[in-house]
């Protein structure tokens, strides 16, 4: 589901409270579990620069974080907690969505339209185009 689509199925959910949201960056970040690729990489809801830091190798899975070898369900590097696969089918719906927007620096290459997303297949993260589709976790 692209950005908005996933933006709007968030805020129509109501559970008995309103108040469903994107997760920010930070708390995708948090979710990962079973591997921990993420220390070297300053993207945060503080460091939003597409990309933050040296470059988004950084932000990139280690070898130590083989795909899909995580402790969650079907491999995922995320809580058993969820008891669902983290993989939609194509390369993209591996991703989630956060709701922290990826900002072109100045003089740097753009990354208009992009939002920073946690690949919990392989516990990377990058900045991906608000029109792809992509998987979507609520939070309140």
């Amino acid at each position: 589901m692209s950005f908005d689509d996933a933006k709007a199925y968030c805020q129509s959910l109501e559970d008995g409270l309103a108040g469903w949201r994107l997760p920010t960056i930070d708390e995708l970040k948090a979710q990962i579990v079973g591997c921990d690729p993420v220390t070297d990489c300053e993207v945060s809801t503080t460091c939003v620069e597409c990309p933050c830091g040296d470059d988004l190798d950084t932000c990139r899975p280690p070898s130590a974080c083989a795909y899909l070898e995580g402790p969650g369900p079907a491999g995922c590097y995320w809580d058993n907690a969820f008891e669902t696969a983290c993989t939609g089918g194509l390369n993209q719906e591996h991703y989630v969505w956060s709701s922290t927007a990826a900002v072109t620096p100045e003089g740097g290459a753009s990354c208009s339209s992009e939002y920073w997303s946690v690949n919990f297949a392989e516990a990377g993260i990058a900045g991906i185009q608000d029109h792809f589709g992509m998987m979507v976790m609520c939070v309140k």
